[in-house]
C-alpha cells in the first residue's frame, strides 16, 4: 500500500471543511480497515499522530489528489485564524512550515504550548450543521470554524456545539442530530466575530494593533490623563465580559485565572513581541470593537499618522524661590513667608525641609534619629497611622516626613 503515489479516487472538499475531515471521508468511502495503516500510511504518516490543526501530510496530500498547496492552506486549515496577529516574518515563517509539512513545532512557535491554550483530544460540530450538509451535501462533515479555539458555538444556528471525542487510530464518526443547549448572545458575538475574521483573508498592520487598542481604551475612559493604563478597570470589564460567556468553557477559565494574576491583558501592552494566542486578542477586540470590520479597519488606516497626541498639562514641580530661602534661613516666620510665596505653611514646610533648611515641625519636635527610624518604616509599607501610634506623633507630622521624600511615595504605591 505504500508504494502506491495517487488515491485510486478522492472525493471533493466541501466548503470549510478540514483537511482530517477530508481525509476521514476518503477512508470511510474507501472501505479500509484500518485508518492508520492504510490512508495516513499513504500520506507518509507512519508514527506521528495526524493533527487536525496543521497537519504534516499537506504536501503529500496536494501531489496525490492534484489540488493546490494554497487552496488546501487557505481554505482547510486554520491559518487565517492565526495569520492576523503575526508580523511578516513569522507569518511567512508559518505559512512555509504548512506548506513543506514541517509543523512539528508550530504549536510552540505559534504560542500556543506558552499561552497553555491547545486544541485538546475533542472535535467540535453543530447537530443543525449535520443535517444542513447531509442533505445539501449528502454527507456531514467536521467545519473548519467549528475547531477554532474560542468558538463553542455554530455562529449561523445560535447552539452550542457538540464535543466528539477524536482517538489516535480510528475516524471520529459524526454524532447523530442531538439537539444541543441555545447560545447566550455573547457567544454568539464572539463566533461571529471569529468566523468573519477567518474568512476575511485580511493582513493586519501589527505595527497599528496596539495604537488601535489604546485609542479605542482611551475613548472608554481606561486610560489616564498622563497616558497610563487603568489596568484595574479593564481587568473588572473584562471579568465581566467572560462571565457573560457560557460557564465552564476551559478557555474562559484560564483567561479568568489570567486576570486575577494580573498576566492578561497586561501581556498584550507590555510584551507585544511575544507570541500571544489569537483568543487573547479576539476577545478583547469583541469586547473594544464588537465586530471584526470595526478593528481590522482602524488598524490598516493610517492610524499612526492620524492619532493626535493628547497635550497634558503636567505640574510643574514647585521650588522655593531664592528670596523665601533667604527669608527662611534668617529666622523669618513660616507663616509669613508663606503669605509673601502664595504657599501653603505645610508646602512651604516640605520645601524647607528639600532645601536642608531648619525648620521647627511643631506641634511634634522629630530629631534625627526618629525620622530615621520613620524613614524605615515607610520604605517597609507601614501605614502612617500604625507609625504614628508607634512614636506618639500625628499622622500629619508622618505625612510631612512621606512627602519630604518623593521616592518613598512612588515606592508605596507599587506595594
Amino acid at each position: 500500500m505504500n508504494k502506491l503515489h495517487r488515491f485510486s479516487f478522492i472525493p471533493n472538499p466541501a466548503s470549510d471543511e478540514t483537511v482530517y475531515s477530508w481525509i476521514s471521508r476518503y477512508h470511510l468511502m474507501s472501505g479500509y480497515d484500518s485508518f492508520r495503516n492504510t490512508t495516513l500510511a499513504l500520506l507518509g504518516v507512519h508514527e506521528e499522530r495526524a493533527t487536525n490543526e496543521f497537519p504534516c501530510f499537506i504536501p503529500r496530500l496536494s501531489q496525490m489528489t492534484r489540488v493546490a498547496v494554497n487552496d488546501i492552506i487557505n481554505q482547510m486549515t486554520p491559518y487565517h485564524y492565526f495569520a492576523p496577529f503575526l508580523d511578516a516574518a513569522t507569518r511567512k515563517s508559518f505559512f512555509k512550515c504548512l506548506e513543506t509539512g514541517c509543523t512539528s513545532s508550530l504549536q510552540s512557535s505559534l504560542g500556543m504550548v506558552a499561552n497553555r491554550i491547545t486544541p485538546g483530544q475533542f472535535l467540535y460540530c453543530c447537530c443543525d450543521c449535520i443535517a444542513e450538509d447531509t442533505d445539501k451535501c449528502g454527507f456531514p462533515y467536521w467545519h473548519v470554524q467549528h475547531q477554532l479555539t474560542g468558538v463553542y458555538v455554530c455562529a449561523k444556528h445560535h447552539q452550542l456545539l457538540h464535543p466528539v471525542y477524536r482517538a489516535t487510530r480510528k475516524v471520529p464518526i459524526l454524532p447523530e442530530a442531538i439537539p444541543e443547549a441555545d447560545s447566550r448572545p455573547q457567544d454568539d458575538r464572539l463566533a461571529n466575530l471569529i468566523s468573519t475574521e477567518l474568512s476575511s483573508h485580511v493582513s493586519l498592520n501589527t505595527d497599528n494593533i496596539l495604537i488601535a487598542y489604546k485609542a479605542r481604551l482611551n475613548s472608554l475612559g481606561f486610560i489616564t490623563v498622563c497616558g497610563r493604563l487603568r489596568l484595574k478597570l479593564l481587568r473588572e470589564a473584562l471579568k465581566d465580559y467572560l462571565n457573560k460567556l457560557t460557564p465552564g468553557l476551559l478557555v474562559c477559565e484560564l483567561l479568568k485565572k489570567q486576570l486575577i494574576k494580573h498576566r492578561y491583558p497586561e501581556c498584550l501592552f507590555y510584551a507585544p513581541n511575544a507570541s500571544h494566542h489569537p483568543i487573547k486578542h479576539l476577545i478583547m477586540i469583541d469586547y473594544l470593537f464588537g465586530s471584526w470590520r470595526n478593528f481590522s479597519e482602524l488598524v490598516n488606516s493610517n492610524i499612526a499618522e492620524n492619532v493626535t497626541p493628547v497635550s497634558v498639562n503636567v505640574p510643574q514641580p514647585i521650588m522655593l524661590s531664592a528670596e523665601a530661602i533667604a527669608k527662611i534661613s534668617s529666622g523669618v516666620s513660616l507663616r509669613k513667608v508663606s503669605v509673601d510665596e502664595g504657599l501653603s505653611v505645610t508646602t512651604l514646610k516640605i520645601l524647607a525641609q528639600r532645601e536642608g533648611l531648619e525648620v521647627n515641625l511643631r506641634p511634634s519636635k522629630i530629631f534625627k534619629n526618629m525620622e530615621r527610624s520613620i524613614w524605615v518604616k515607610l520604605m517597609i509599607g507601614n501605614t502612617t497611622s500604625i507609625i504614628a501610634d508607634e512614636f506618639s506623633i500625628s499622622v500629619g507630622a508622618v505625612e510631612v516626613i512621606l512627602r519630604k521624600f518623593p521616592e518613598l511615595v512612588v515606592l508605596r504605591r507599587r506595594m
